[in-house]
């Protein structure tokens, strides 16, 4: 079964994401001096130019929608196909998508998709309030390319755009979804606008949950750098590493050769994440 934290799930969340990083990155000639949308790019540049060769007129960023199109069908296909459920989870609750109905399997992906961008955008605007909205950090420009179009909004207006996104992603997931799983409660089997509003609230909790698996993330790919001796993926590693503690503290907490922030940083997010979605079953 897919799960929200499972390999296949990031697998697949990343080749989407970075899809709509090329998208997006299509209609800004900014972006093109940024290092890691640039990266993205060059991965993805032959399958985008085998689109454009059986369709000629076919321009850039359509021929990369189109291949994050087929990849959430294939997504939705295969998950039919071995009968393993697609799942989202939210806080202490998991949808699960309709296996009953390929459209609506192939939707609940891409909502998925949408909830992460969500997602992200915040992290990416935690960054510019912690930074300054000029900050001119490659991490945070990349974050930029991938939350577009709510990255185009000022911040108080995009935490807005944000915030009613999230909720109207997590309405339609649980209109498209074949099954919840929640623990039992006073809302356990709701349904309508009040449970819409706790998975709109869980998600936002589980933000935390995204900065600690990103967090790792980039410490497996430092690992990889230094057993490889690949200098590039150990500066963009510790590129990451130095943004994302910019964000606890001012200074990092070294100890001899080892700097602790990122692990520090886990820690407290892992407790945090436990804090908040308390509250938020005391709340509902």
């Amino acid at each position: 079964m897919y799960q929200t934290s499972s390999l296949p799930y990031w697998i697949f969340s990343l080749a989407l994401l970075f899809l709509w990083i090329y998208v997006a990155s299509c209609f800004s000639n900014d972006v093109f001096f940024n290092l890691y949308v640039n990266r993205v790019r060059t991965w993805l540049f032959r399958p985008v130019t085998w689109i454009q060769n059986i369709a000629p007129k076919c321009p850039e960023w359509m021929a990369a929608a189109i291949l994050l199109v087929l990849l959430l069908l294939l997504r939705g296909a295969l998950a039919k196909a071995v009968q393993t459920p697609i799942d989202q989870s939210f806080g202490d609750t998991v949808l699960v998508a309709n296996m009953a109905s390929f459209g609506k399997t192939a939707i609940f992906a891409a909502l998925s998709l949408l909830m992460l961008i969500g997602k992200i955008n915040i992290i990416r605007m935690v960054m510019r309030w912690r930074f300054g909205e000029k900050t001119r950090s490659s991490v945070v420009e990349c974050l930029d390319t991938a939350t577009a179009p709510l990255s185009y909004l000022p911040l108080k207006y995009s935490a807005i755009a944000t915030a009613v996104s999230i909720f109207a992603v997590s309405a339609a997931m649980m209109f498209v979804a074949g099954g919840i799983h929640t623990p039992p409660g006073p809302i356990a089997g709701g349904v309508g606008i009040y449970l819409a509003l706790k998975l709109a609230f869980f998600a936002i909790a589980d933000v935390l949950l995204l900065l600690r698996t990103l967090i790792i993330a980039i410490f497996i790919v430092q690992i990889v750098g230094i057993l490889s001796s690949n200098r590039t993926a150990i500066g963009m590693a510790g590129e990451w590493f130095n943004e994302i503690s910019r964000v606890f503290v001012t200074r990092p907490v070294i100890v001899g050769l080892l700097d602790l922030t990122p692990l520090i940083a886990m820690l407290l997010l892992g407790f945090a994440h436990g804090i908040v979605i308390t509250l938020v079953n005391g709340i509902f």
